[in-house]
């Protein structure tokens, strides 16, 4: 697909072409079926199939930091549009000229001298020129003078809703990524070339591909499930952070850092699609690095167990190694509960009892949590699985002052007298 930004002096190739013009953003599925029925056209007519777009938006003109949210970067749009069929592209850059321009001189300058078109097709809401006052009838009289023919296409309509990248755009900030996938005909993903980072994913056992998103607003911002097409890999699995990393740093440049799963090899410098399949969480600020590293891990394990239930894989495993961190999670809490507790007894040991609810791997995550605790003037002794009223050491324990049941998975915790042992 052939490119030019100076529509006033044209090469020959440009001139006699069947037309649309708009922003295009996100290349849809009302976007495609307006291109699809200008193909039809064009081949009718044995004309080239031409678009013309913006650089910037004229919403980004305007409006700056306050425009909406870019779906597709200019190199991303030119992809989309290529593989929908568009012979030729027109880059127009949207300034104080052309927003000045009255419509009647942006039809005869740009579209009848400039690009002699013999055919435009537009959308329905489709408004050009100053203060945005040319419309259909406009144009339809204007081709009537200077012999080119107007056809306006009639909105898309899926799931009872006009498909729009306003509503897109809306989908992706609530995190239906499905809705996105329908109105977009694809998942919904970013391009572009991996960056050299601070490396402090790689300290923390989670390396990533940095790619800077390189919009004035971004539209997606969070932990996701995602896949990575690019340099050698296709559709591989991994997690994606977009935001601006509270944790560690008090800016507010938008990254998106991308851990790949099972992958070693150096990305800097290659180009990769990142396809958003599954919205994890909200980015949020942690109290630690430590907390973070934790929150990774079962972001992961979160992520892992996304890719395969699309895929159809061995979804009882990914099930288990989630539930494994979460048990994890709820012990590396108890711990800290606990040590928190004790630090009120004044230089006084105290022994915790853990009797646990005896589910799959939680005696490993309660052990985790006594090597927590370790050397933090708490001591952690691990019942084995069972009733409380079946263990010795649990049945002594009652006469005792404290009876705590912990979040999720049924935690009895008993403590002892100060000094003492049980």
């Amino acid at each position: 697909m052939n490119v030019i930004e100076d529509v006033y002096h044209p090469p020959k190739s440009f001139e006699n072409v069947v037309l649309t013009i708009g922003n295009f953003d996100g290349v849809h599925r009302g976007h495609q079926q307006l291109i699809c029925d200008l193909k039809k056209e064009g081949e009718r007519r044995k004309l080239p199939v031409a678009v013309v777009v913006f650089e910037p938006t004229p919403q980004e003109f305007f409006a700056g930091d306050g425009s909406p949210a870019r779906l597709t970067r200019f190199g991303e749009k030119y992809h989309l549009l290529e593989d929908a069929g568009v012979d030729k592209l027109v880059c127009l850059k949207f300034g104080s000229e052309l927003s000045a321009m009255s419509p009647s001189e942006f039809v005869q300058r740009l579209l009848v001298d400039g690009l002699q078109l013999r055919h435009l097709a537009i959308g329905d809401d489709f408004r050009f020129g100053k203060d945005r006052a040319g419309d259909f009838s406009l144009l339809v009289q204007a081709g009537e003078q200077a012999g080119f023919t107007v056809a306006r296409t009639d909105s898309f309509v899926l799931d009872a809703a006009r498909v729009s990248s306003s509503g897109i755009r809306q989908a992706l900030k609530q995190g239906d990524l499905a809705q996105a996938e329908r109105w977009l005909g694809r998942p919904y993903g970013m391009k572009g070339r991996v960056i050299e980072g601070e490396k402090l994913g790689r300290r923390l056992g989670f390396p990533t591909a940095n790619i800077h998103p390189r919009r004035t607003v971004c539209p997606v911002h969070g932990i996701y499930a995602v896949r990575v097409n690019g340099a050698g890999l296709e559709r591989w699995p991994g997690v994606a952070s977009i935001g601006s990393r509270p944790t560690v740093t008090d800016g507010e440049e938008i990254v998106l850092e991308v851990h790949l799963f099972d992958f070693s090899g150096n990305l800097y410098g290659a180009s990769l699609e990142v396809l958003l399949l599954h919205k994890l969480r909200e980015e949020k600020h942690f109290a630690s690095v430590e907390a973070l590293t934790e929150a990774m891990k079962d972001d992961a394990d979160q992520a892992r167990l996304e890719a395969a239930r699309k895929d159809g894989g061995d979804v009882a495993a990914a099930e288990q190694r989630l539930a494994m961190s979460r048990y994890y999670e709820d012990a590396r809490e108890l711990a800290r509960r606990l040590t928190e507790w004790s630090k009120g007894l004044k230089g006084r040991r105290r022994r915790f009892v853990v009797c646990t609810g005896g589910g799959p791997g939680i005696m490993e995550a309660a052990n985790r949590g006594a090597s927590e605790a370790k050397g933090m003037n708490v001591g952690l002794t691990i019942s084995i699985p069972g009733e409380p009223h079946d263990n010795p050491y649990i049945t002594r324990a009652l006469s005792f002052e404290f009876h705590y049941f912990f979040m999720r998975k049924f935690w009895f915790v008993f403590l002892g007298e100060p000094g003492g042992g049980l």
